[in-house]
């Protein structure tokens, strides 16, 4: 009895079996159609309410299945922080009447990395040059950079996206000349020579360095509206509570992470300003800290102070009260200047001029008017010569700045990087235990963890005995 029931429920049950296997096909080819489907795809774009046009392409979808999925968990931590910061871009956007929309646009250029640096010196979330930068009030020096400030940064790219749509009046040739200057779009108009070109035109046609700006911005602003569809999830992006310090003398950063119990990743977080290892002495300059690390900063920070002060500096601050300007230091003491006791020095009972040996070394605290020209005429040596023992890419330099000069002209530097010859252009490194991308590129003028990621496509996880390439020199 019990096996004639089994039997003839038996065709029902392969029906329904059948019914659920044919049902879950189609759920899996509706998903896939509704992700990867040009008309959806179209029909999202356009109904998303915009001033700025959003003109459609099938590029768009390479981007998606090129960009959505294989990094959901990227776009997840990069839209996350995006929409942490949109009420910040949205304040400013209202200030000068602009469309809501173009607040995608740090996230079309740094997919919201403020440590983002891109080709021609390009950096920040709104991937400033430092000309502009400069223009509109942000400061750059050897130790700061304010472009790498979400907060600085957006209150500058703002001025200068109202002033080029004054410019234009449009906005796409408002977006394009933001990312590849005014001089680049009007240079790409002349080549497509066409009156009716679309601004798929610049994309497909142009030259320009940065033309990947208009797929790049179409697919983040579909991106921001449609992350949902594609299961992305949008986290808090959280910020532990801080505060900030005043620093009135030069502190090493490792120093300050070491004694604050604050890990580099946070205080750079906190601080993305800092470019080099070393934080400027000034009384208007403010660290931001938690506020256990804030406690623990004012506890070390006379020893942080002392510790920032290098032997060869105390020498020099001490020869500055005999010899003005320019402390003389010999090239045979330099060496051991690294290795004396601190306290030796501070118990000198009377400080005595070092004596001038045949390779005379000179450091120089540059003052305000000066340039290298003349101070190169000043002790006889040539603009190269300082700028290779100084390590200093361009013609720039500031007042405080000390420049280091050997009256020798048969001197050749002794120091890790200047033996590397003039024609190298790289370095290898071997990643050691505890290193990170920011303090191996602390390690050395001009390079930032950003350059180190993009130069060997990695992230920002690196591991012991890795080999990261470095570009030292141009």
């Amino acid at each position: 009895m019990y096996d004639s029931f089994q039997k003839s429920l038996l065709p029902y049950l392969k029906s329904f079996i059948l019914f659920i296997i044919f049902s879950s096909s189609l759920l899996v080819s509706a998903q896939y159609l509704d992700k990867s489907n040009d008309t959806i795809v179209y029909r999202r774009l356009n109904s998303i309410q915009n001033t700025i046009e959003l003109p459609y392409s099938s590029i768009l979808l390479d981007l998606i299945k090129e960009r959505i999925y294989p990094n959901e968990t990227q776009i997840s931590e990069s839209i996350s922080k995006f929409f942490h910061y949109k009420p910040l871009f949205e304040s400013e956007a209202a200030k000068y009447n602009m469309p809501s929309e173009i607040t995608y646009l740090p996230y079309a250029i740094s997919m919201m990395d403020n440590r983002y640096s891109g080709k021609f010196g390009t950096a920040g979330v709104w991937g400033l040059t430092a000309t502009v930068a400069a223009r509109y009030g942000l400061s750059i020096t050897p130790f700061v950079d304010e472009r790498l400030s979400v907060e600085k940064s957006t209150k500058a790219a703002f001025k200068y996206l109202n002033n080029l749509f004054e410019l234009y009046g449009d906005w796409w040739s408002t977006i394009i000349a933001f990312a590849n200057s005014p001089a680049g779009y009007n240079a790409a108009i002349i080549k497509i020579n066409d009156s009716e070109y679309t601004v798929w035109d610049f994309y497909q046609k142009s030259r320009l360095p940065f033309k990947d700006i208009v797929p790049n911005y179409i697919y983040t602003v579909y991106l921001g509206n449609f992350f949902q569809t594609y299961d992305i999830a949008v986290k808090a992006f959280k910020i532990p509570a801080f505060s900030w310090v005043h620093v009135y003398q030069d502190i090493n950063i490792l120093d300050l992470t070491d004694k604050t119990a604050i890990s580099e990743d946070l205080f750079l977080q906190l601080n993305p300003v800092f470019v080099s290892s070393k934080i400027p002495g000034d009384s208007l300059f403010k660290v931001f800290l938690t506020e256990d690390a804030k406690q623990k900063f004012y506890q070390w920070e006379d020893s942080l102070y002392f510790w920032g002060i290098s032997i060869r500096e105390l020498e020099m601050l001490a020869d500055s009260l005999e010899a003005g300007d320019d402390e003389i230091l010999s090239s045979d003491s330099a060496e051991s200047e690294s290795n004396s006791n601190l306290e030796s020095v501070a118990s000198k009972p009377e400080k005595k001029a070092p004596e001038v040996k045949k390779e005379q070394r000179i450091v120089y605290v540059v003052k305000s008017g000066d340039v290298l020209g003349r101070i190169a005429d000043r002790h006889g040596v040539s603009v190269n010569k300082i700028k290779e023992w100084n390590n200093i890419k361009n013609d720039i330099i500031y007042p405080g700045q000390k420049v280091i000069i050997y009256k020798n002209a048969n001197y050749k530097p002794s120091s890790a990087k200047s033996n590397v010859s003039k024609n190298t252009e790289y370095i290898y490194y071997i990643v050691k235990k505890g290193d990170s991308l920011w303090k191996i590129a602390s390690q050395y003028n001009g390079v930032s963890d950003a350059d180190i990621r993009e130069l060997n496509k990695i992230g920002n996880s690196i591991h012991p005995g890795q080999v990261l390439k470095i570009k030292v020199k141009n």
